[in-house]
């Protein structure tokens, strides 16, 4: 099973791919009828009773561009964790200050790249946090000093677990 969040302009799916001809996307399950590929640019796919052309290429942001029947659309995949790392760190975002940073997932801290007392900038990393097999990088959300690190290596942690305390 393969599961992740599709955006297509910069609106969100939630699709699940079963394997064989299953997939589901937001909830909704659908039998893939028909799969072509002419080249790796150019699928032919068919649902039921709709049929897609779909021409890919990168576009200049890193999003692919997709025509798909004549129609274009920017398309970003994310797997389901980095779209939870990246829902997390637009939230803290849009926080006006920022003074914890918080296990956006279960894991075990396999890395600290800070200690108290460290002056730190935005996007900087502070530590590495492995969930589901995948090392993520935990990043400062502003530019600060580190007030206290309340982990260790070798750490299990819980989702929503203090960290670290930024001022």
């Amino acid at each position: 099973m393969i599961d992740f969040v599709v955006e297509i302009n910069n609106k969100k799916y939630s699709v699940i791919y079963k394997g064989g001809k299953k997939i589901i996307i937001n909830d909704v399950e659908f039998t893939i009828d028909e799969f072509n590929s002419k080249n790796e640019n150019e699928i032919l796919l068919r649902l039921g009773q709709k049929h897609y052309h779909i021409i890919s290429g990168l576009s200049e942001d890193n999003r692919f561009t997709y025509n798909i029947c004549g129609n274009l659309y920017k398309l970003k995949l994310h797997t389901r964790l980095q779209y939870l790392l990246q829902s997390r760190s637009e939230e803290k975002l849009s926080k006006e200050k920022y003074s914890e940073i918080k296990a956006p997932m279960p894991g075990l801290i396999v890395k600290l790249n800070v200690e108290k007392g460290s002056i730190v900038k935005k996007g900087q990393s502070l530590l590495v946090l492995e969930a589901m097999k995948m090392e993520n990088e935990i990043q400062s959300p502003s530019d600060g000093k580190i007030k206290d690190i309340r982990v260790k290596t070798g750490v299990g942690v819980e989702k929503n677990e203090l960290l670290i305390l930024l001022e």
